[in-house]
């Protein structure tokens, strides 16, 4: 009989993602996202305009978020289903999968539909800044009990 030892581990994974930064003179800028899933996480943002260095973290979700904070003191949107104000993780999302997927809510109605946090958008007007993001995840809640 073999006795091994097996201690499980999350796969690690490094991935670039292609995302476009919209300016606050409208303008769209190639950025590339580079996204490493192995404890700590981390995220870094790269352009010819801008570049974050390397955000570090427990989950995804949290790294992307200082890098909302970030981007938006510089007048800056990463065009990218994470700062949406309509999209957000579960709790179990958040524990079993770093927030990689978050839900897309709408008023009123259960949240059905996963997005990858990581896919881009083309609305501009859908990124809001991190405080109006929770905001909207709390009136989305109440519009669930009433």
């Amino acid at each position: 009989m073999l006795d091994l030892e097996f201690t499980p581990r999350p796969p690690e994974l490094t991935m670039d993602k292609r995302l476009k930064l919209y300016t606050n003179k409208k303008e769209l800028i190639d950025a590339i996202l580079i996204v490493e899933d192995k404890i700590p996480v981390s995220v870094q943002l790269v352009s010819l305009e801008f570049t974050s260095g390397k955000i570090t973290g427990e989950k995804l979700f949290y790294c992307m978020q200082t890098l909302h904070q970030l981007l938006h003191s510089h007048g800056l949107k990463l065009l990218c289903n994470c700062f949406r104000y309509d999209v957000y993780p579960s709790g179990m999302s958040l524990d079993m999968g770093h927030g990689i997927k978050a839900y897309k809510m709408e008023m009123g109605r259960s949240a059905r539909q996963l997005v990858d946090i990581f896919d881009p958008t083309n609305d501009p007007d859908a990124i809001v800044t991190p405080e109006e993001q929770k905001a909207f995840r709390s009136e989305w809640v109440k519009s669930l009990m009433d």
